[in-house]
């Protein structure tokens, strides 16, 4: 199950993930005094501590039986389904995490996740990305692809998807964080991503299986985003945004920032101009420039594992097989080769253009990318 501390400790740390009102600074400086997670709920010398700092409640939340019975529940969800369990004091915890102070105790992940890898970048940026940004991301990842970094986003429609669906098909680890506990997935429409992303990287959370999604857990999640990764990259936003967040914890965590510059008058470039003119990002312009100033062209190449596209409905395979054998075609044509009306076309080559799976060329045709 990729849990290496012993059950019991393991157990002990579900219970001060769950304590309201320690939070995971607290956590950390009580493990690390007293040598384990366990350590700190039979140290009866620590009631005192806790009620001259922090008042009589903590010490009674700690050591409630709820709390008790629901880190029980947890750990049979964790075994029962196959999740893997990353403790702050574990080795497999991801190192560029641990560095920050307020590092989740634990995290919770679906997948198969590496965090041994030295080449993490973030990529974040508006819902309501365009074609520029869009196209941005793409054609930056393509050309970053033989170095092969893992690539760390929020899962949310937009920059985030393109990014990760983007990177998934050049055969890179994509690390999905999650503002929920495991037994969801928002939005639901990107569960078939997440099937995807699970057999080269994977979903990641610091909530509980049974927290459900929340706007308010966004900020925890950007947190995370920021801290697992050598540069957070921000490709669109609007003078307010949830990456300028993201931004922001990067910067205090001494991480290197990046923002794709625009015109002045757009609305989604507003954010990342202002990040740069702020000096609180570097103006990204080319993937060059992000390889140089990342230090990556000083290391040699790792390889990449290449993946085959996954196409997920029977549409997109007819689609797909019909592209191999033309190599272009317009809307038309393969509305008449397939027989199929205007709209089942349409959300077909949405889909797979969102996926990398296909591109438009001049004179509305469309060929596999």
């Amino acid at each position: 199950m990729g849990m290496s501390p012993r059950r019991d400790e393991l157990r002990a740390a579900l219970v001060l993930h769950y304590t309201p009102g320690l939070g995971p600074k607290r956590s950390r400086e009580l493990i690390e005094s007293l040598g384990s997670a366990k350590a700190v709920l039979e140290t009866p010398e620590l009631k005192h501590v806790l009620s001259n700092t922090s008042g009589q409640g903590l010490w009674g939340n700690i050591h409630s039986s709820l709390l008790s019975e629901r880190a029980d529940k947890e750990l049979e969800f964790l075994e029962s389904e196959g999740i893997q369990c990353f403790y702050l004091f574990d080795e497999q915890y991801p190192e560029a995490l641990r560095l920050c102070s307020d590092a989740p105790l634990l995290l919770f992940g679906r997948g198969a996740m590496d965090f041994r890898q030295d080449r993490v970048i973030s990529i974040v940026g508006t819902r309501r990305c365009t074609n520029y940004g869009r196209g941005f991301v793409r054609e930056l990842l393509s050309e970053i692809a033989p170095y092969n970094p893992t690539v760390v986003s929020g899962f949310a429609y937009g920059i985030d998807i393109v990014a990760q669906e983007e990177a998934n098909c050049l055969g890179l680890q994509t690390i999905a964080c999650l503002g929920h506990g495991l037994k969801e997935l928002y939005p639901p429409e990107h569960v078939p991503y997440a099937e995807r992303f699970k057999q080269h990287g994977g979903l990641l959370t610091e909530f509980c299986s049974d927290q459900p999604f929340n706007k308010n857990n966004f900020l925890r999640r950007n947190r995370i985003i920021a801290g697992l990764s050598q540069a957070t990259l921000v490709i669109e936003s609007a003078i307010r945004g949830g990456s300028l967040a993201t931004a922001r914890m990067a910067n205090s965590y001494q991480r290197e920032v990046f923002a794709l510059p625009g015109r002045y008058k757009d609305r989604m470039s507003k954010g990342c101009n202002q990040l740069i003119a702020r000096g609180q990002a570097t103006a990204l312009t080319s993937a060059g420039q992000l390889v140089s100033e990342l230090g990556w062209d000083q290391l040699p190449l790792e390889p990449t594992i290449r993946t085959a596209p996954v196409l997920i409905s029977e549409d997109q395979k007819l689609l797909w097989k019909l592209l191999e054998k033309h190599g272009r075609l317009s809307r038309d044509s393969i509305t008449i080769e397939l027989g199929w009306d205007s709209s089942r076309l349409a959300v077909n080559l949405l889909e797979m253009e969102m996926s990398g799976l296909v591109k438009p060329i001049p004179g509305d045709r469309y060929e596999r990318a």
